[in-house]
């Protein structure tokens, strides 16, 4: 059985691809993941090419280390 939340939550992980910045992420992202010498995690990766992306300051880099490795709040990210 799929409950509400399961769905949504697919529905949104779905139209992701969809971004009209999502190809620029990807590359952005697989570019600087664990590349000497900061060797960023994977959360790490994501907001830096969130940011390099879109120009927007959200965090520091380095704030992210603890969420790599499916360390995310509330099991978002696989480990």
């Amino acid at each position: 059985m799929v409950t509400p939340s399961a769905a949504n939550s697919r529905a949104r992980h779905s139209n992701h691809s969809q971004l009209p910045f999502s190809a620029p992420l990807n590359t952005h992202a697989t570019t600087v993941f664990r590349r000497p010498p900061e060797h960023l995690n994977c959360a790490q990766c994501v907001l830096d090419a969130y940011q390099a992306v879109t120009g927007r300051h959200v965090a520091p880099i380095a704030d992210f280390r603890p969420f790599g490795g499916g360390r995310a709040p509330g099991g978002e990210c696989g480990g």
